[in-house]
Formats: C-alpha cells, sequence, structure tokens
C-alpha cells in the first residue's frame, strides 16, 4: 500500500498526527475537483473507513451559502465507526440559519460543528446539510476550508 499526497493543495499537520492535513485550495479551482491524496493497495481491497464528500452552493442573491456533505461508511466494515465529528470552518459567516440534522455553530471560530454518535456500514451516503447567511448584508459566506473529520473505531475494522 502506498500514499501520494497532491504537495500543492495539502499542507501536514504535524502537532495532530502522522495523517492530518490541511487542504488549501489552488486560486481559480472554483469548486472544480482537486485530487488531494492518491492511494494504492492490493487489488479489490477498500481500506478507506469513511468518504467524504462536501459540496459548497452560493446565492449572493440572498447574502447566503449552503454547505452539504455526504459520508459513506465502508460497507465492508465489521463494525460502525463512534463518535464521529464533522469541523467546517466558513470564513466571513455570520448566522447559522438552518441545519439537517442539527449542527452546532461556533460564532467565534466561524465553525460549524456535527456531533455523530454512531455510523453503520452501509452503501449509501448519509447527507448533512448547512445554510450559513455572509457577514455583511447581501454578502453571502467565503468558501468553506479546511474541513475536518474525526471518528474512532474499535479493533480490526477491515
Amino acid at each position: 500500500a502506498a500514499l501520494q499526497i497532491n504537495d500543492r493543495a495539502l499542507r501536514r499537520l504535524p502537532d495532530e498526527g502522522e495523517f492530518a492535513f490541511r487542504a488549501e485550495l489552488p486560486p481559480g479551482s472554483d469548486g472544480a475537483p482537486v485530487p488531494l491524496l492518491r492511494y494504492s493497495s492490493v487489488a479489490n481491497w477498500a481500506p478507506v473507513p469513511l468518504k467524504v464528500v462536501p459540496q459548497w452552493n452560493l446565492n449572493a442573491a440572498q447574502g447566503a451559502g449552503r454547505l452539504i456533505v455526504l459520508l459513506r461508511t465502508n460497507p465492508n466494515l465489521k463494525k460502525g465507526l463512534r463518535d464521529i465529528s464533522v469541523r467546517v470552518v466558513v470564513p466571513d459567516a455570520r448566522t447559522l440559519l438552518s441545519s439537517e440534522p442539527k449542527a452546532c455553530w461556533q460564532r467565534e471560530e466561524h465553525e460549524l460543528v456535527w456531533n455523530l454518535d454512531f455510523l453503520p456500514p452501509e452503501e449509501t451516503p448519509r447527507r448533512y446539510a448547512a445554510t450559513l447567511r455572509g457577514a455583511a448584508p447581501g454578502s453571502p459566506p467565503a468558501t468553506p476550508q479546511p474541513l475536518r473529520v474525526d471518528f474512532s473505531c474499535e479493533g480490526t475494522t477491515l
């Protein structure tokens, strides 16, 4: 197995652990997919326990942004994932207008947090959505970054 990171978009966070990174998307990416990691393993074996797909939509007329995060646990997990925390920093956001399921808005840090007790192994992604208002009237929040996901599991899970 081998892990290759995109050095133009990822910076290691040595104080956070061996596999902690901060993603900084290159200017001009404008929501286009940017490969962050390349992982190779034994054929027909997918050891990634959790797939995370963030989507960001702006509504400049309403001065709001909508974040959707899709989470899918690997269906081959023996047990699910526990104590999942999804954290998203949204610069220039002032107010959390709505979220589904319920999220916590930490205004001082401009951070949106979903805390989940358990995600079972499954094929279908779960959807988490939030709408945030920008700091200035008529001005939507900036693109969220970074997105951080923490979780725990019991024993050998794959």
